[in-house]
């Protein structure tokens, strides 16, 4: 099976480089099943893009994600934007340490942790268990775990009215697969054990909602029918709270997942659908690389703890790994290639223009020029006489794998003096 996940993440990689637009975005999917439309954005899908490159880790795609990033970075919202929109700015900052990224990814934990309610998150005609999911998930392992536990705590009061897991909100009177599997996760990631009362009962209700195909059904409010969405999330559950993560469910889910990909290597949301989405390929390339992930890892975890405590574990390892993803294979491809240059001058005059460009973001030539001559050393920079330099200095840079560009403006995603 581990030869069928690693083609299918492949392909996956693959559909999603042929989808990406020069400014670095993903467009908006087409809505077909009743899909939220504020999930169907360009930042949304974009910073899922970025979700799973970060999983599949092939250096292959480091410009893709630096201008996923870049795109990310530069989307503006306002400061009452909707929560989730929020979040998934900070989940595709997360994967940025400049100090110009790192002050943009403060703004958006302040207005998520700000906009908290009681432990949830707001949105009409009261929550949902999907934002909030959405927001706990962002704001994991940023050191906030004040406002992961209010969740915790307001989750752990709020199951369905049957008792078996979670519906849309704490009103709800009947448990569905993908809601409960949302608050599990959330769950997992603000400190819950996974053998709480809480975890177990809602693992038994998941465990008995699959399906002979090895599918789950989604919720009334997009289809009620099996799909590689609900499947994905069911599927990931399963293996956070099961004493064996590799358990014949977990495989018939994985399977299930494997056998629905298209050839373009996406996913649909219904299986043999000809149209895959980016939001339901992101899910099912979550689950397929935690798998590969416990395959690779579980073993060692299990010497000290057994599952489903060193799977949890692992996955918030996986989640930590992933934020770092884009860094590490900048390092990578940067060892593979030249280094700042054969003069001293050179090499002085380069970091420089990293520096520039790490503390005031994407800057044009002539920006950068400005920027410099604010330098003592820099007073003799001409424009007329020294553009073509600075500009030759910064394509050298794009050369060996560090500064990025889109149309004419140039940036960095990576501050490799602080890994």
């Amino acid at each position: 099976m581990k030869d069928k996940i690693d083609s299918a993440l492949q392909k996956a990689a693959e559909f999603l480089a042929k989808k990406q637009k020069k400014e670095g975005n993903w467009e908006k999917d087409k809505t077909i099943h009743n899909e939220p439309a504020d999930y169907m954005t360009d930042l949304v899908l974009t910073s899922e893009s970025i979700g799973m490159f970060t999983f599949i880790k092939n250096t292959d795609y480091l410009e893709n994600m630096r201008k996923a990033a870049f795109f990310c970075a530069e989307y503006e919202l306002e400061p009452n934007a909707l929560p989730v929109l929020w979040a998934w700015k900070l989940l595709a900052l997360k994967n940025l340490n400049t100090p110009y990224n790192v002050n943009l990814k403060k703004q958006a934990e302040e207005i998520l942790i700000k906009t908290q309610k009681d432990g949830y998150w707001p949105v009409f005609p009261t929550t949902s268990n999907l934002n909030n999911f959405y927001a706990i998930f962002a704001l994991f392992n940023t050191g906030n775990e004040k406002v992961l536990n209010k969740t915790k705590k307001w989750l752990e009061a709020s199951m369905a009215k049957d008792g078996k897991g979670w519906g849309m909100d704490h009103n709800a009177e009947v448990s569905e697969v993908t809601f409960t599997a949302n608050a599990i996760i959330s769950l997992i990631l603000s400190g819950a054990s996974p053998d709480s009362k809480h975890l177990t009962d809602a693992k038994k209700f998941i465990e008995s909602s699959q399906k002979k195909s090895g599918a789950w059904i989604s919720t009334k409010f997009t289809t009620p029918t099996e799909t590689t969405y609900a499947t994905s999330f069911g599927t990931l559950s399963l293996m956070l709270l099961s004493n064996n993560p590799f358990d014949e469910q977990v495989q018939k889910g994985i399977s299930y997942l494997l056998k629905s990909q298209r050839t373009d290597g996406s996913w649909p949301l219904v299986a043999n659908e000809k149209q895959g989405l980016i939001y339901t390929t992101y899910f099912a390339v979550l689950a397929i690389a935690f798998y590969k992930y416990l395959l690779d890892n579980l073993d060692a975890a299990d010497e000290l703890l057994a599952p489903p405590v060193s799977t949890c574990l692992l996955f918030k390892q996986f989640l930590k790994e992933s934020n770092k993803a884009l860094a590490w294979m900048t390092i990578s491809k940067m060892f593979d290639s030249k280094i700042l240059g054969s003069t001293i001058n050179a090499i002085d005059r380069r970091k420089d223009i990293i520096s520039v460009l790490l503390n005031n973001g994407a800057k044009d030539v002539a920006a950068v020029i400005d920027e410099l001559k604010k330098q003592e050393k820099y007073n003799y920079l001409n424009k007329k006489h020294h553009i073509t330099q600075i500009k030759s200095d910064m394509e050298y840079l794009k050369d060996i794998k560090i500064v990025d560009k889109i149309y004419d403006l140039y940036f960095i995603c990576t501050d490799f003096f602080k890994l």
